[in-house]
This record gives structure tokens, C-alpha cells and sequence, in this order.
């Protein structure tokens, strides 16, 4: 159980002291808690017989592909997501379109 410090008699230095040494303390237990976690984890997976799937893998999407095509550069697209492109503003600045003008057919 945690022991109690009288905190009230302690100089500044020493109270920050007392803080760092708490929270590194804080921050090593709670990696441990973390590492035991993960390792109970792993043999929960390993007692079920599924693989494990990462993350990254049951999450993964194609790419949308482009809306949008510069007159002047066909090398520069946009999928119309986000904010619109430098290149696609100055484009209808310049030639006075509408953003439907570079839609790609």
C-alpha cells in the first residue's frame, strides 16, 4: 500500500523532486502492466487457433481514385477530398472555369 509523505515541510526542489521520482515510477509500472497485458493477450490468441491479423491489415482501403485533372499538367489529379489544390484554384483563376470543367470523364 502507498506510504504517505508529509509533503508540507518540503522545499520546492524537493517537491519536484518527489514529482519526477512519482512519475517515473507511475510511467515504469504502467509499462509493465502494459507488457503483462500484451503477453496475456498473446496467449488468449494463441488458445483460440486464430491468427492474428495486424492492425493495419483489416484496415486497409484502395485508394479513391481522381475526380479532377489539370487542363495544363494531366500529371496533377485530385480525388475532391481536402481542400482544393493550389494548382486546381489558379487553374480556374486563370481560365475562369468551374471546378466541373476538370472533372475527368
Amino acid at each position: 500500500m502507498a506510504t504517505s509523505t508529509d509533503v508540507s515541510r518540503l522545499s520546492l526542489e524537493d517537491l519536484n523532486v518527489l514529482i519526477e521520482d512519482a512519475t517515473k515510477r507511475r510511467d515504469e509500472l504502467i509499462e509493465k502492466r502494459r507488457q503483462e497485458l500484451m503477453k496475456q493477450l498473446a496467449d488468449l490468441d494463441a488458445l483460440s487457433g486464430k491468427p492474428k491479423a495486424s492492425p493495419a491489415a483489416s484496415r486497409s482501403r484502395a485508394s479513391p481514385a481522381p475526380k479532377y485533372r489539370s487542363q495544363a499538367n494531366p500529371d496533377l489529379t485530385w480525388v475532391g477530398r481536402g481542400g482544393t489544390p493550389k494548382w486546381l484554384v489558379a487553374e480556374m483563376a486563370e481560365k475562369n472555369l468551374p471546378m466541373e470543367a476538370f472533372l475527368i470523364k
